[in-house]
């Protein structure tokens, strides 16, 4: 009895993945024991025993008086088919991508506090006259910010299947110490009180709602 190359191990295995071959059957072709063809193939599901019987189903139904026009109508809508699961699958992708991109935006800015806005300066000398340029200024976060990320937190979950609805959670704005709970309502009382028992200036308040 000779020994199996590594081709005919996996020869093996993908035709024992079918359903189709009984382990004698597959003894027999390759001329092993039966034994060898357990061991080759132990742990291997036969996973791929669905996908033959649909195909051995779609065939039996295209020879059932089909014309060769309708056999060649059924094999392009399958094709035209596939192509558009595809590409609907890479669009889904590119979303789970973007969102994610996202998501680590966020993150970047909860763990610094700050959020970066972009201001037109106006500058004149006697030499060039007047010039625009644009600057880059970091400032702190605020509560409406706060909102804005959480709301975007809840619509991203949703949309990479992270949770079936909007989300719950609290978020910190670490450099002011005020916690916005944005399923909360509170009157503009409440919200006073709020701030000034954490000692922080009125300006802080926004409207929640």
């Amino acid at each position: 009895m000779a020994k199996l190359s590594d081709r005919q191990r996996s020869n093996i295995q993908v035709k024992y993945k079918t359903g189709i071959y009984t382990n004698i059957q597959l003894a027999k072709s390759y001329k092993t024991s039966e034994s060898n063809i357990r061991k080759i193939c132990d742990g291997i599901t036969k996973e791929n025993a669905q996908l033959v019987e649909a195909q051995v189903y779609l065939e039996n139904v295209k020879q059932c008086d089909k014309s060769a026009n309708e056999i060649a109508a059924i094999n392009q809508a399958v094709e035209y088919r596939l192509k558009e699961q595809f590409s609907d699958d890479k669009k889904r992708v590119k979303v789970y991508d973007i969102t994610d991109k996202i998501l680590d935006k966020v993150s970047d800015m909860l763990k610094g506090g700050k959020k970066q806005i972009v201001m037109k300066v106006k500058e004149y000398s006697k030499e060039n006259g007047s010039s625009e340029s644009l600057d880059a200024v970091n400032i702190d976060l605020d509560t409406s910010d706060l909102k804005n990320m959480q709301d975007t937190i809840d619509k991203a979950s949703v949309t990479n299947n992270t949770n079936q609805r909007h989300a719950t959670t609290n978020i910190t704005n670490t450099n002011t110490q005020v916690s916005v709970d944005v399923n909360q309502e509170l009157s503009d009382e409440q919200i006073r009180k709020e701030i000034s028992k954490r000692g922080l200036p009125l300006q802080l308040m926004t409207s929640i709602s």
